[in-house]
């Protein structure tokens, strides 16, 4: 499958994203994942072409939900995903197009 522009991964399915850049990474945009946090476990953050440091309020919200935030790069990302999924793990990719 190919995309085009941000999008949130889930093993069954992918939604477009509204985040075009790290900074607009908020609670609001991220609502998709938390609507289905009882399915996800990890979420994988690709911020881009370079991992960048995590929100602190960010993670703090995802923790409320019982979610791991883990930020890379979006290369990164998208093989950590391929690899979790094989893995039957319960996770989630937010990717910044790059």
């Amino acid at each position: 499958m190919t995309v085009s522009g941000s999008v949130i991964v889930f093993p069954d399915h992918t939604k477009p994203w509204t985040v075009n850049a790290y900074e607009d990474i908020s609670a609001e945009a991220l609502s998709p994942v938390a609507d289905a946090h009882e399915a996800i476990e990890v979420l994988l953050i690709g911020c881009g072409g370079r991992m960048r440091m995590p929100h602190p309020e960010i993670k703090e919200l995802l923790s409320g939900f019982g979610i791991v935030p883990d930020w890379m790069d979006i290369g990164a990302a998208c093989r950590t995903f391929n690899v979790l999924v094989s893995e039957d793990r319960a996770v989630a990719a937010a990717l910044i197009s790059v």
